[in-house]
């Protein structure tokens, strides 16, 4: 009986120089030993089930989460960081729910090779990103249409975590891997925040425009969570509107992702002395009575 043929990899080339790399020195400034692990773990999934590439859906993140003993938020903070770097595909992440990337194609293209010298090896068209200048002669790129009944779902795949999850939690996880959706949707969500948190206009309109400077410094998703701890932080710095509001445009202008306390002006003043500073002068009077007492009581 003749030996079933599997789509996925037993076990994949991996750079010495991997440490080397500046994307992968950029992912550990900004995510530590997690960045590493969520990337290793994604490449490990891609490459054990189809080979070439991973549909996911809305509980990859949970299964993950599950997995790597790590938030569901923080992964997909990692993987949003990942597409911006092009180390995961963005377009196909936000079409078809699919992670794959140009090298990580690569990879599976020369893992491969000895397997195709015996028979031509199919991919599918649409998630294929190498250019034909790129593809060897034994990778034909097929169409598949019905592309999801081949790819279940990764809950599918996973039947013994679904069944610890209920559908009903499941269910506010769905659609979570559309990029761009969350993107919008997050907006709007820390608009409603920044309204709910002050009425002041004023304050409203800084806090927008700080949140904008932050997403455009750190080129990563920010959380509920991360807004919460802002606004406890600011309400630490100051307890009226106008101090918050200097804060936040100090932010603004000196490019800050967090708030930091107002410095004191120590510079001098025509009037006389630091302000924001006493200074306690000796009575030289009193001092030279005490000795010439204490004189008189020891003779």
């Amino acid at each position: 009986m003749a030996r079933p043929i599997t789509k996925g990899l037993a076990y994949f080339p991996f750079d010495t120089d991997f440490f080397s790399d500046r994307k992968i020195k950029s992912l550990r400034g900004k995510y530590g030993a997690d960045g590493i692990v969520v990337y290793l773990y994604i490449l490990t999934e891609i490459y054990k089930e189809n080979g070439y590439y991973l549909k996911i859906d809305g509980d990859f993140y949970l299964v993950a989460s599950n997995d790597l003993n790590m938030s569901a938020d923080k992964i997909e903070q990692i993987v949003v960081f990942l597409c911006e770097r092009s180390m995961l595909d963005k377009q196909l992440l936000v079409s078809d729910d699919v992670l794959t990337a140009h090298s990580i194609q690569r990879r599976y293209q020369k893992a491969v090779s000895e397997r195709g010298q015996k028979r031509i090896i199919e991919v599918d068209r649409k998630i294929w990103v190498l250019k034909e200048n790129e593809t060897e002669p034994f990778i034909k790129c097929t169409l598949f249409l019905d592309s999801s009944e081949k790819n279940p779902s990764y809950s599918e795949k996973n039947p013994s975590y679904s069944e610890k999850n209920p559908p009903k939690e499941n269910k506010r996880k769905e659609n979570k891997s559309k990029v761009s959706k969350k993107e919008s949707e997050s907006a709007l969500s820390f608009d409603s925040m920044i309204d709910n948190y002050t009425q002041n206009e004023e304050l409203r309109f800084v806090l927008k425009e700080h949140l904008k400077t932050r997403k455009a410094k750190t080129k990563a998703a920010l959380t509920n969570y991360a807004i919460e701890l802002s606004f406890k932080t600011l309400d630490k710095l100051s307890n009226s509107d106008d101090g918050k509001i200097r804060i936040v445009k100090k932010s603004i202008e000196r490019g800050w992702i967090g708030f930091f306390p107002e410095k004191k002006d120590n510079t001098p003043t025509k009037a006389g002395p630091l302000n924001n500073f006493h200074q306690d002068i000796p009575d030289f009077d009193a001092i030279t009575k005490n000795i010439i007492e204490r004189q008189m009581s020891d003779g």
